[in-house]
């Protein structure tokens, strides 16, 4: 006699799987070895992700990486500013987190799943790359507005940083002193514009979060300059996709394959005329035979 057997979920079991789930996927590219909540209680690094996973103002790489610093304090560090800037209250104490349950440890959690639920994950600063543009219509003369835009990439350049452009900011030096620069975000976008009073060179710093993450020098030569002075491509990165050889390579590789698709195409298109052929013959030499 063959029985049908039910097996009976956990609630609490369960919740804390869905919740493990949640955890691991909002912290797995800042430390990808966190593998279940109990590997909580190595340290302050699985905390500080979660933490700088919904809030991009919170400096996850220096903060964690002190050096000469007990990871209880670095820890109290991380409880302090979730309850100050994210409103996160601590049900933990920094010296007992090494010793702690499973199930205090997912209490903590849980506060900032009930928070930021469907919040976009905060990528690594260090993995962020931008892409500066400058403005197409012209070049700009004394009195007129030079614009350029700055575009946050993930690390593989393909996609974009949401709602980042807020924490973009600019400062531009003259030969004589800071320009003013008119700031408006846009999303996954900056716009920063400024006019141009004097020759030289001109330092532009790109700060993200108040942390300066780039810098440049532009060398204006007025009555006139051109925008193009703009379009530079800042990351750790040596291979950059924006290069125009890299773009013309890309073209031709692009072409290549369009080529060779093609010439698959038409070999299959042969092979198949050759089969209906083939197959026409045999119906007409069945014809015959009756």
């Amino acid at each position: 006699i063959m029985r049908e057997v039910w097996t009976v979920k956990d609630p609490e079991k369960e919740k804390i799987r869905v919740l493990k789930e949640w955890v691991q996927e909002r912290i797995k590219t800042y430390c990808p070895e966190i593998q279940n909540l109990k590997d909580f209680r190595d340290g302050p690094k699985a905390f500080g992700a979660l933490v700088a996973s919904v809030d991009a103002y919170f400096d996850y790489e220096n903060t964690i990486n002190k050096k000469d610093t007990p990871d209880t304090e670095i820890l109290s560090e991380v409880f302090d500013y979730a309850e100050k800037e994210l409103g996160i209250r601590s049900t933990l104490k920094a010296e007992e987190v090494p010793n702690c349950e499973e199930e205090d440890i997912a209490q903590y959690c849980s506060n900032f799943k009930d928070a930021y639920r469907t919040a976009p994950v905060v990528p690594k600063r260090s993995a962020l790359r931008f892409e500066f543009s400058g403005d197409t219509s012209g070049s700009p003369e004394v009195g007129d507005k030079a614009r350029f835009k700055v575009k946050v990439f993930q690390e593989d350049w393909i996609e974009l940083v949401e709602e980042c452009g807020d924490r973009l900011s600019c400062q531009i030096m003259g030969p004589t002193g800071e320009v003013e620069v008119v700031t408006k975000p846009r999303g996954t976008q900056c716009d920063f514009s400024f006019f141009p009073k004097e020759e030289g060179v001109h330092q532009i710093s790109l700060f993200y979060c108040g942390d300066k993450v780039a810098e440049k020098p532009i060398d204006i030569q007025l009555p006139h300059f051109h925008v193009r002075d703009f379009e530079f491509f800042l990351s750790k990165s040596s291979i950059n996709p924006f290069d125009e050889e890299k773009k013309e390579e890309e073209k031709k590789e692009e072409l290549e394959e369009e080529k060779e698709e093609q010439k698959q195409e038409g070999v299959k298109k042969e092979k198949d005329k050759k089969e209906k052929e083939k197959e026409k013959r045999k119906k007409e030499k069945e014809r015959e035979r009756k």
